[in-house]
């Protein structure tokens, strides 16, 4: 997978740009592209949690993705 490393005041901290999911997820704020391969569930953060940024959710497999918003929010 493809990750980019960050150093801050000392600590080095790395991020996955594009995961692969095969489980029940719970969408992390650093998130890019998501490759889910199952049948299984994908919970949304809070939409303002994600102002001005775009998360990939692609199926690459044939179980079926459930995409879960945060508490009453909708998906248009």
């Amino acid at each position: 997978m493809l990750s980019i490393s960050t150093t801050v005041n000392g600590n080095t901290t790395t991020y996955d740009i594009v995961k692969t999911v095969t489980s029940n997820y719970s969408v992390a704020d650093l998130d890019q592209i998501l490759l889910c391969n199952g049948t299984f569930t994908v919970s949304l953060l809070k939409a303002s949690t994600f102002a001005g940024k775009t998360i990939i959710i692609t199926n690459v497999g044939s179980g079926t993705i459930t995409l879960d918003p945060y508490q009453s929010e909708t998906i248009s």
